[in-house]
């Protein structure tokens, strides 16, 4: 189960690291399919959690999918990595 959780946690960093950084899928943001992007659906999905992140302040009492799971991940990979 430990083991589950840490690929998931890993996978969602790549995913979350991947949307940060991409400017191929820039395009999909205003929901055009950019063919530069490997996954542009799932950049586009999480290029939006991001800039949801960045401002939300509900914590657990958060709505949006994956906000508070991603924001958890994220605080402990910039902590401890």
């Amino acid at each position: 189960r430990r083991h589950k959780e840490i690929l998931i946690a890993q996978s969602r960093i790549v995913e979350l690291r991947h949307a940060a950084k991409c400017r191929l899928g820039e395009i999909a943001i205003s929901d055009e399919i950019s063919s530069g992007c490997p996954d542009p659906s799932t950049c586009q999905e999480n290029k939006r959690l991001l800039r949801h992140i960045l401002g939300c302040t509900k914590g657990k009492e958060c709505t949006v999918a994956r906000c508070f799971s991603s924001k958890r991940i994220l605080l402990h990979y910039h902590t401890c990595v």
